[in-house]
Formats: C-alpha cells, structure tokens, sequence
C-alpha cells in the first residue's frame, strides 16, 4: 500500500468484529494481498492490467450497443407515430371532403387514394 503501510492490526490486540464487518476484514485482507502479488510481479500485474482494460472495453461497448438500440427503438417510434398521423389526417380530410358533397373522382384525386381504399372509408362511414 503506498505510502500508508499495512494498516492490519498486529498481535492478540485485534478488536473482536462483528459477521458483516469480518467479511469486510476479510475482503479487505484479500485486496491488500492481491495489490502485494500484483506490485512484487510485473507479470502479473501486467495481465491485470491488460485485463482491467478489456472490462472497460467490453462495459463501453455494451452501453455503446444499449444507447444505439434505444436510438434506433426511438426513431423507429417516431417514424411509426408520425405516418399514423398522416393516415389520420387523410381518413379525416376524405371524411370532411365526403361531408361536403366532393365527388369520389376529386376526392381520389386531392387525397391520393384508388377506388379500394375510398370504398373502405365509406363503409366506415356507415357504421
């Protein structure tokens, strides 16, 4: 450990510690023996590192995806929410248009629609 030393307690002195706080001792124990292997073999520590890296590597790519999968989920959204809009315009500019007295010729012609789809609107119409 730099600079600090080894903060374990030493000798029979060593305060009685509760399960939570022995498991934590125990960790803490563990951590500062891997941080010794690690400082004392070059080797080692070079495969830790090497390994560090590719976790971050992999977590930036995995949230990388997560964003790119949300965009696209977003924008897919949008453009499903917009042509939906679109097709209630138009179903409710060819019902004012039908209201109105248009003939089915002009209405076919200003909203775009072939005879199929104007007949489908009227039958809706109806009931």
């Amino acid at each position: 450990m730099a600079g600090g030393g080894d903060l374990r307690p030493r000798g029979g002195n060593a305060p009685k510690l509760k399960p939570a706080e022995s498991s934590k001792s125990s960790l803490m124990s563990e951590v500062l023996e891997a941080e010794r292997v690690l400082k004392s073999n070059p080797e080692e520590m070079r495969r830790y590192n090497k390994r560090e890296s590719y976790l971050m590597d992999m977590q930036a790519s995995h949230n990388s995806g997560k964003a790119e999968g949300k965009a696209e989920g977003k924008a897919e959204g949008k453009a499903e929410g917009k042509a939906e809009g679109v097709a209630e315009t138009k179903l409710m500019m060819v019902k004012n248009m039908l209201a109105h007295g248009l003939s089915s010729d002009l209405i076919k012609k200003i909203a775009v629609l072939d005879d199929n789809q104007l007949a489908e609107i009227k039958l809706q119409l109806q009931h």
